[in-house]
């Protein structure tokens, strides 16, 4: 495949210097391409169902003239089916380094709009899955890679699972709107540049409960404690434009909760494949690790405040 990506490259007039292989996972392969100074492209080879899926979901919102968020509008994303992948090409600053007012409020809102189109490219409804702590096998593997305090961090991350399966007992996930969301859209995947926003890693676009899509830029709101504010300003610059219902307001807690735990299975995937040392490997897993304690720390906190958030009927 790297032989193949290279080649088709060359055709295009980019000269590729380098390809990595990121990760593996059950319908891609995800490759970053090192070329000249201009270019830093990712490609991901996919299963062909899933990418002919992906690539029409693409396609579909060109119809959307006023989506400056989206980089198919400034070519940024080419996609072809030629080998079985497509691939993006970005350039930017992350939103997180860039200088912008209300940054949470304004992250939020963007999102939101992202999440207005994806909306109505497919009406497709689908159900969520919710792993138990006994089913998810790749996050206790993940575990057992740790050195020392082994036990805390077990006890930690079953606690996560067991709070998500006691709420979602009291939770009617009917009443959750499902639909297609990027699932991975937080700081370092929104780019800026000359004032306008590009969306990347669209690999991981799919069907979700709508309310995860702001979940996970809200679990990053752990780092150091728990912060409110960060909280509210996201939640209002996304309720600006999309109206959540009740209970779809009381999954948040929940799903930033999943969010995390999601995390560790990929960051252990990352090490499966070689791509970190073992100091890397267990420097990321403590941030993720730290962010998760205090999430669950605060977590009666953050039920109240979602329970006092004001809906409209939707």
């Amino acid at each position: 495949m790297e032989k193949a990506i290279t080649k088709y490259f060359a055709t295009q007039e980019i000269k590729v210097n380098r390809v990595v292989k990121l990760c593996k996972g059950t319908n891609k392969n995800t490759y970053k391409i090192f070329a000249d100074k201009t270019y830093i492209l990712k490609v991901y080879d996919k299963d062909k169902s899933f990418l002919h899926s992906q690539i029409k979901w693409l396609r579909e919102t060109h119809k959307y003239a006023d989506i400056a968020i989206y980089p198919l509008n400034e070519n940024i994303l080419h996609i072809t089916d030629k080998f079985g992948y497509y691939y993006e090409f970005f350039n930017g600053v992350e939103v997180q380094n860039a200088k912008i007012k209300n940054k949470e409020f304004w992250f939020g809102g963007k999102i939101a709009y992202f999440d207005s189109v994806l909306s109505k490219v497919s009406k497709k409804k689908t159900k969520s899955k919710f792993y138990s702590w006994d089913e998810q096998k790749d996050i206790k593997k993940l575990i057992f890679q740790f050195k020392t305090e082994k036990s805390r961090i077990l006890s930690l991350v079953k606690t996560g699972f067991d709070l998500i399966e006691k709420d979602l007992k009291n939770i009617y996930l009917s009443e959750c709107r499902t639909q297609l969301i990027h699932r991975d859209l937080h700081y370092s995947n929104m780019l800026y540049n000359k004032g306008r926003i590009k969306i990347i890693d669209t690999d991981c676009i799919d069907y979700d409960l709508l309310p995860y899509s702001i979940s996970v830029i809200m679990s990053y709101c752990f780092s150091k404690k728990f912060n409110p504010k960060s909280i509210s300003d996201l939640l209002q610059g996304y309720t600006k434009r999309i109206d959540l219902n009740k209970t779809e307001l009381e999954l948040i807690p929940l799903l930033i909760v999943k969010r995390k735990l999601v995390e560790l299975a990929w960051l252990k995937g990352q090490l499966k494949l070689g791509k970190h040392t073992r100091k890397e490997f267990e420097e990321f897993s403590g941030h993720t690790i730290k962010n998760l304690k205090n999430i669950i720390n605060n977590y009666s906190l953050l039920k109240q405040f979602f329970k006092k958030v004001k809906t409209k009927t939707i």
